[in-house]
């Protein structure tokens, strides 16, 4: 039973309620393993060298680190950071992402690199946009794709093209459509092949042609050559009306 008569001001009758600590050197401190404040470092000659506003220091941690944060974090760099990471880095967002870099951007895969977008991507270049290719590649494309150049658009090919087109080809030129071709130009037409032209001019050294069947429909035809020679393993002709006038020639005359 606690004594009535004691005084509240006697500190040799003061009672405490709580646990006293059994060693005080290791109940009332924070531990931090291998930390920048841990061991000598804290007493070392350069652990706050130079102290000016914001306390400048090196901070060293050799050990597994952990952060967590409950809810938002701010950092302001206001100049150079350098971070490298020796093995795996994961980085993972579940909300809107920015990623704004206002001077020049240098990124590099040293590596495989697999790039997925898994919804509508939309890139917009401002400015030229300079792309090497070193090797081939293959791009498998399932969606319709609409390609717009307003500007002038050069394409060269130091080797072999081939082009596969199951569908329908429509190309339409309102200007100038040049051609060269320095070797031979082969075409083959499994159907019909139509071509209509308001003026047309061909010059050729050597022509050759093979027809099953040809019909030519005309008003005017004007035929020069140097040397013609027309050759034909079988030839029909008909004609409702004929009528051939000569003005001069040499040699027989058949109507």
């Amino acid at each position: 039973m606690e004594d009535t008569n004691a005084s509240v001001f006697d500190m040799s009758d003061f009672t405490i309620t709580r646990r006293i600590a059994q060693s005080y050197l290791d109940d009332v401190k924070v531990p931090i393993d291998e930390g920048a404040a841990s061991g000598s470092r804290i007493t070392g000659p350069y652990f706050l060298a130079d102290i000016e506003p914001g306390q400048d220091q090196i901070l060293i941690h050799s050990g597994n680190q952990s952060i967590h944060i409950d809810q938002s974090q701010c950092v302001r760099i206001k100049e150079c950071r350098d971070t490298e990471v020796g093995q795996v880095e994961v980085y993972v967002n579940h909300s809107k992402y920015e990623h704004r870099v206002w001077g020049p951007y240098a990124h590099k895969h040293h590596n495989t690199t697999d790039e997925v977008h898994c919804k509508v991507t939309t890139i917009d270049y401002y400015d030229h946009v300079r792309i090497k290719e070193l090797k081939g590649d293959s791009r498998i494309r399932n969606v319709e794709e609409t390609i717009k150049i307003t500007g002038t658009q050069h394409t060269e090919f130091y080797g072999s093209r081939s082009l596969y087109l199951e569908g329908d080809d429509s190309k339409e030129v309102y200007g100038h459509d040049k051609k060269r071709v320095y070797g031979s130009d082969f075409k083959a037409v499994y159907g019909i092949d139509s071509a209509y032209a308001l003026v047309k001019n061909a010059m050729t050294f050597l022509d050759f042609k093979g027809s099953v069947f040809e019909t030519k429909w005309f008003n005017v035809q004007g035929t020069c050559g140097v040397f013609m020679a027309d050759v034909k393993g079988g030839l029909l002709r008909l004609g409702g009306m004929c009528a051939k006038v000569v003005g001069a020639a040499i040699g027989s005359i058949r109507f």
